[in-house]
């Protein structure tokens, strides 16, 4: 994705998981189905791409919706920040255990 396209992404959760499946849809070089590709790309915008905060707010509420991404309660990270934990997707493996989303 170019910057400006990244910038254009929609801050709501429904919009911004549809985008994400046009995306997959359209993606020659990927095999899997539009929900094996949907975890790995949203989370992609958490920490691969320079999304906005209103666009990786929304990212982390459409994963949380979806069957592969387990949200699993309040946490508090090595610094002290209070979140919840949740296993996301991560570039290369399957899952990136012990994400904290520091919102409350």
């Amino acid at each position: 994705m170019t910057i400006k396209e990244i910038a254009a992404l929609p801050a709501d959760p429904e919009a911004l998981k549809n985008r994400a499946a046009e995306a997959i849809r359209r993606d020659r070089d990927f095999a899997g189905s539009v929900a094996d590709g949907l975890p790995p790309t949203l989370a992609s915008l958490l920490y691969a791409l320079p999304a906005s905060p209103q666009v990786r707010g929304a990212a982390y509420q459409a994963l949380a919706k979806l069957p592969a991404v387990r949200v699993e309660g309040r946490t508090t990270d090595v610094r002290g920040a209070g979140g919840r934990l949740r296993d996301l997707p991560a570039p290369g493996r399957w899952t990136c255990s012990g994400q904290a989303d520091h919102r409350p």
